[in-house]
């Protein structure tokens, strides 16, 4: 299975609906939904070490 970069705008716009529910004052490195496309891709790529999700 490939993902090409349309693949990941639509994931990005489908989890956007997500609220993210972090404490508010913290600095967050992350925005939730990069997390979550990342986690999903790697689901779904079946990667299961870090690196590769690096």
């Amino acid at each position: 299975m490939e993902i090409n970069e349309a693949d990941f705008i639509l994931m990005k716009e489908s989890l956007g609906i997500v609220t993210d529910k972090r404490r508010r004052g913290w600095h967050f490195l992350h925005n939730l939904v990069d997390i979550l496309v990342i986690g999903l891709s790697a689901a779904l790529c079946r990667w299961t070490e870090f690196e590769q999700m690096e």
